[in-house]
């Protein structure tokens, strides 16, 4: 998770009385935060500020010619919240998504344009006007930033995003309305992972409806392989050759998928090698040790280019083939797992010290191993 912590220590830097805010993630930078309907009207000209007059005037006749689809009859909506609707099925409007959940925000920061720096904009809620729910549409709307937060339950997108919105004529001055948080891209794909496995920040836990899943799983967003990976886990946890066996064709398929995306030694790649040769080393039929210990190798030697001799991740993987070679009892075996478990514990000791819990385990393993080829010799 230190990625995602090394962004939390940047929001905690910001000075105590600015920090009561809300938040919003842009995957491009040099994107200033306006609406859409900002840019809609500037679609074909230079940049211009509407007047107060085309604010209303464009948002009543959005209204009027929605509300002749009956929509907001079938829901019973405010104006506002019919506004909410519209935008959420991309209309053009002049309210602006927030989040009262910084890495909600973060999410939204990293999650695509990977070669470019993003950054999560933070807006001081005392320097906005809450918004009450009247007749008024407009009211504060043309020369402040009108805080909308009826938490939208009826909008399940929303809710889950703990969204809020602001809805403005006026436009951000990013130097002076907001406080910055730039998002490095080389850091994007490591705060995703990080943001779904320890937060369940997710594409789905994000887009809560049939809208949302569509969107999700439309032909621009490829089969990723973390799916196949996820699934595997599944079927681990069911265990059992049944289980095991639907585990090794999911890793096989990620593996394979991994291999194409990044190549041969990427780490991603020898984190599924690694996964893929538990599970097989765990069903145990014929020549699945073998492949394991093979599986097994093409890691470690991978993870020593990408992090050197003593990183922890080596150490781990020297562990587990190992534990792959002693399985099979022979003398040969024995004595590479020793070498190997010698090298995880020396490593281990370095990196955590004496009393961690993962050096006690592979000194019980090393205990045995040499037990185990005292006894074939």
């Amino acid at each position: 998770m230190s990625t995602v912590i090394k962004y939390l220590e940047e929001l905690n830097k910001i000075p105590k009385d600015k920090t009561n805010c809300v938040y919003r993630g842009l995957s491009k930078n040099k994107h200033d935060v306006c609406s859409t309907y900002y840019r809609r009207f500037n679609s074909g000209k230079g940049l211009a500020n509407p007047s107060a007059d085309e604010f209303q005037m464009y948002h009543n006749k959005l209204l009027s010619n929605a509300k002749s689809y009956h929509y907001h009859k079938e829901k019973s909506l405010s104006k506002i919240e019919l506004l909410a609707e519209l935008q959420h099925f991309g209309a053009a409007t002049g309210l602006i998504d927030f989040s009262k959940n910084f890495l909600v925000a973060l999410w939204f920061a990293s999650h695509s344009n990977q070669g470019e720096n993003g950054k999560v904009s933070l807006l001081n809620k005392d320097n906005c006007i809450d918004y009450v729910e009247n007749d008024d549409l407009y009211q504060n709307t043309l020369d402040s930033f009108c805080l909308i937060d009826l938490n939208f339950k009826s909008n399940t997108r929303i809710f889950a995003q703990n969204g809020v919105f602001i809805f403005s004529n006026r436009v951000f001055n990013n130097k002076l309305d907001l406080i910055e948080i730039e998002v490095d891209k080389n850091d994007k794909e490591k705060i995703i992972t990080e943001l779904e496995i320890f937060f369940n920040i997710t594409e789905s836990t994000l887009f809560q409806d049939i809208y949302g899943f569509s969107e999700v799983n439309n032909v621009r967003h490829p089969i990723k392989n973390s799916d196949f990976s996820r699934q595997a886990k599944h079927y681990m946890g069911i265990g059992g050759f049944k289980g095991l066996t639907k585990a090794i064709e999911l890793y096989n398929l990620a593996l394979k998928s991994d291999i194409k995306t990044y190549g041969e030694a990427d780490p991603k790649v020898a984190t599924i090698r690694n996964n893929l040769a538990y599970a097989l080393k765990a069903r145990n039929q014929s020549q699945d040790l073998t492949k394991a210990i093979e599986l097994y190798s093409l890691a470690l030697e991978s993870n020593i280019q990408t992090y050197g001799e003593s990183h922890s991740e080596v150490a781990g993987i020297r562990s587990n083939l190992a534990a792959a070679l002693g399985a099979r009892n022979q003398p040969q075996d024995l004595a590479k797992a020793i070498e190997l478990y010698s090298l995880a514990l020396e490593s281990d000791i370095k990196t955590y010290g004496e009393s961690y819990p993962e050096v006690a385990r592979i000194r019980h393993d090393l205990a045995r191993a040499l037990k185990v080829r005292k006894q074939v010799l």
